[in-house]
């Protein structure tokens, strides 16, 4: 974080996947600490569904994960 607060959070070939992190992190925030746990696990599993990928590609997956644990979250709260 301290490298990319020097740099202003911008957006560069070295900073991508930092600041793509960052970005899961944030969208991340409020959910459960069981949740989270299980955030890179589910991303390979239901996501990417292969052996090996690409840090860019996990990091997507990482990001959906998140999109859809907090769906799944506001579909149970909405009795859906």
């Amino acid at each position: 974080m301290y490298e990319l607060e020097t740099m202003g959070f911008a957006k560069s070939e070295v900073s991508e996947h930092s600041l793509k992190l960052k970005n899961i992190a944030v969208k991340s925030k409020g959910l459960s600490g069981r949740a989270l746990r299980k955030l890179p696990f589910l991303a390979h599993a239901l996501m990417v569904k292969t052996p090996t990928v690409s840090l860019d590609k996990f990091l997507e997956a990482m990001c959906r994960t998140v999109d859809k644990q907090r769906e799944e979250i506001d579909n149970l709260i909405n009795g859906v």
